[in-house]
């Protein structure tokens, strides 16, 4: 469990370097990027953040299985030499004065304890373990948070919701007290709108295209992957800030997308709309993509 902990620690480094990346990225060549490159680009980090495996340990494994057998050395042939017999004068019998002293045995050196090193290595997997039910407790913590905000907000447009027949593949519902215009859910995902959109002519045409080009490009999967990066690591502030940084080029993307062959005078009636269906002082609370 240390091992792992301390490679998600890795993996949380590596991430916020990618991330600080693309925050340089987007402050000085930003204008140069197109919004959809730009928001394409937060996948690499989400994949460093989320997926334990490195490109280099894919690559080691490859090269470990396509690795070359070597062959075999040829056994070294042995050369047969003619006997040669020594001849070594040996005297009779030696001197007794001239046979050497056995040394006595030198005393034994105390060798140093090695109980502190022990110590210091014994506490290093405790204090990891502590630092493991630490992050084990926020993630948590922070799971519940997004679940609990999601569900409230489900169950209350659940009783409060009103189908609107439109031409639309999606199923378009209206929420009273609705903050803003959303796209909503994963599996059955559904188009909730608010009064406004409906009161002034020519809006819902433009909310409508906004939130289908969400659901074309699949941000509500984006969004689950920001909250699955927040919540596993929250304890690094960059991945925070990126969240709230590709939510923004999320919706820049988005534009870019319905915009899409649209006239200068069509491109500002598309923002007024947006702008006008926008009630932040609402009573119904909005799923927060990321918190």
């Amino acid at each position: 469990m240390p091992d792992a902990f301390m490679h998600l620690i890795s993996m949380s480094l590596q991430g916020g370097i990618l991330i600080l990346f693309l925050l340089l990225l987007g402050r000085f060549a930003g204008r140069r990027i197109s919004p959809q490159l730009r928001y394409a680009l937060w996948l690499l980090p989400v994949l460093r953040l989320l997926v334990p495996f490195s490109f280099s340990s894919i690559f080691s494994l490859m090269n470990l299985f396509q690795k070359p057998l070597e062959p075999a050395l040829p056994a070294p042939q042995l050369t047969a030499f003619p006997n040669i017999t020594p001849y070594v004068s040996v005297p009779s019998a030696f001197p007794a004065e001239s046979a050497p002293a056995i040394l006595s045995a030198p005393a034994s050196v105390p060798m140093p304890s090695t109980h502190p090193a022990q110590s210091v290595h014994s506490s290093l997997p405790e204090f990891t373990g502590i630092l493991f039910w630490i992050w084990l407790g926020g993630t948590a913590a922070v799971f519940s948070y997004m679940v609990f905000v999601n569900l409230r907000f489900y169950g209350g447009v659940h009783h409060a919701r009103t189908r609107v027949d439109c031409t639309c593949s999606l199923p378009v519902y209206l929420v009273g007290g609705l903050p803003s215009p959303c796209l909503s859910g994963l599996i059955r995902p559904a188009i909730l709108i608010n009064d406004t959109a409906l009161q002034k002519p020519g809006v819902l045409a433009h909310v409508l295209r906004h939130e289908f080009a969400h659901y074309a490009a699949g941000d509500q999967w984006w969004a689950l992957l920001r909250n699955l990066c927040c919540a596993v690591h929250w304890f690094n502030p960059l991945v925070w800030v990126a969240a709230f940084r590709s939510r923004n080029d999320c919706e820049l993307a988005c534009d870019a997308r319905a915009l899409r062959g649209f006239s200068q005078r069509e491109r500002e009636a598309y923002g007024m709309a947006l702008l006008a269906v926008l009630h932040p002082g609402s009573g119904v609370h909005a799923p927060r993509r990321t918190p």
